[in-house]
């Protein structure tokens, strides 16, 4: 799918928290607060400029310092540099060390879950989420997770993220803590269901039909094709 968005093929499959949270080996009786950490390489320029935290390792130090024994800081780390190039996608600095020396406060979560997918699966089942600038919102948002964003990129109303760890945790142990409006936040996924998605590994797929979604935003045309992707 289009880059910037969460565009699943299909939604992650329901199920069974607490079977998921043994494979993990996270808690059950502890609030699990998710970070998608953000890829982290020589060669992602992005990154290096416009991220407004200094490094994956100290955000796990500055975010872990705040966390009392009712949470824990559960990563998942980038594909890229989990697998990539070991001399253009290695991480600034190794986050296993962090996560050691931090203890129980910090997991490092591998398992993929019936989503295939760590931090789907993650997102799925956690309290509330941490998101620089990822992609992984979308997962966030879909499953209706408080947000605490660190980002210098505006957020959409809908999502009443947090922008500060202090308040975004208070509300947490209150259990108040403000969510994604869930009306709006699916007109959002169907606006881009309906006008933007795409299969890249369609064969059919055109030059023609990927311009057309620059040339014409809302496209009356696709939403048939756009709306069918969605299966439960």
């Amino acid at each position: 799918g289009a880059k910037g968005g969460f565009y699943p093929k299909q939604l992650p499959p329901v199920s069974n928290r607490e079977a998921w949270l043994a494979e993990t080996g996270l808690p059950a009786d502890r609030r699990i607060v998710a970070l998608p950490l953000n890829v982290e390489a020589a060669a992602n320029f992005f990154i290096r400029q416009h991220s407004a935290t200094p490094s994956n390792a100290r955000l796990v130090e500055q975010l872990a310092a705040q966390l009392d024994d009712g949470f824990v800081l559960a990563l998942t780390l980038h594909p890229l540099n989990l697998h990539g190039d070991p001399e253009l996608d290695r991480s600034v600095e190794p986050i296993q060390p962090v996560v050691e020396r931090l203890g129980d406060r910090v997991r490092i979560v591998e398992a993929p879950g019936p989503a295939g997918n760590a931090t789907a699966s993650l997102l799925r089942h956690c309290d509330a989420s941490v998101i620089c600038d990822s992609k992984a919102f979308g997962y966030a948002a879909f499953f209706g997770k408080p947000i605490l964003r660190l980002s210098n990129y505006a957020s959409a109303p809908w999502m009443q993220a947090y922008t500060e760890p202090a308040p975004f945790l208070a509300d947490l142990r209150a259990g108040k803590a403000l969510a994604p409006v869930a009306d709006e936040a699916r007109t959002w996924f169907g606006y881009h269901y309906a006008n933007n998605v795409f299969v890249a590994q369609d064969p059919d797929l055109t030059a023609d039909e990927i311009v057309s979604r620059v040339d014409r935003p809302v496209d009356p045309d696709r939403w048939e094709e756009g709306i069918a992707r969605i299966t439960v």
